[in-house]
């Protein structure tokens, strides 16, 4: 019997981080994980070898995505229980991956590792989320020659919704991107330091929060 997914449906909840506020817990339906991944790859493309490392918790949405994409490409993802720096270059080095999820301390230590040698050509992309990096950093990162792609996302978006590419990384130093195919994102109620509130639009975001009835 074949049985068919309905992309409206319930899928997943995860909590959000509770950064601001108390945590949350998001409803993602199949379509939010499903236009997700579509996105990241019209952006990032896709190839027919391509290996995703995961360095991410997948409690949290960042890692869990890459389980959800290595669904919907039929693509394989090599799994780091925990992060350990020496396991990092490795895969990297040895393992074949040619995109990796990373935050700002796992470049740093990438690229201490690397030392004076350019950056493998295997990996086509270090997509890093969580935070800025600072310019000391991306300078290292030009040098080399590093695909670095920043990006910003949060439990509510699916992952990443904004992605800023390799050849803008000093061109548009301390932005995250631009929105990824078909999200909408614009800053609301901006004041003179440029600082306002990031509304998003797209087929990625979740439909509400899980309310618990007292």
């Amino acid at each position: 019997m074949i049985k068919e997914i309905n992309l409206v449906d319930p899928f997943t909840m995860m909590f959000t981080s509770g950064t601001t506020g108390n945590p949350k817990a998001v409803v993602h339906t199949y379509g939010n994980h499903y236009w997700s991944a579509v996105s990241s790859a019209l952006n990032l493309d896709l190839h027919e070898d391509d290996k995703w490392l995961l360095t991410l918790p997948t409690f949290h949405i960042g890692g869990f995505s890459i389980l959800m994409k290595s669904v919907v490409y039929g693509m394989s993802v090599y799994f780091m229980g925990k992060y350990e720096r020496h396991v990092l270059h490795d895969a990297l080095v040895e393992i074949g991956v040619t995109i990796a999820s990373i935050v700002t301390l796992m470049l740093k230590d990438v690229l201490a590792d690397i030392g004076q040698a350019q950056f493998l050509l295997s990996v086509r992309c270090i997509l890093l989320g969580g935070g800025s990096v600072p310019k000391n950093l991306l300078d290292i990162v030009e040098e080399k020659q590093v695909p670095l792609f920043q990006s910003y996302g949060r439990t509510e978006t699916s992952s990443q919704i904004v992605t800023l590419s390799k050849e803008d990384v000093s061109r548009k130093l301390g932005s995250a991107g631009k929105p990824l195919f078909p999200a909408d994102v614009k800053i609301s109620n901006e004041n003179e330091a440029g600082i306002g509130e990031i509304i998003v639009k797209g087929p990625m975001i979740m439909n509400g929060y899980f309310k618990i009835a007292l």
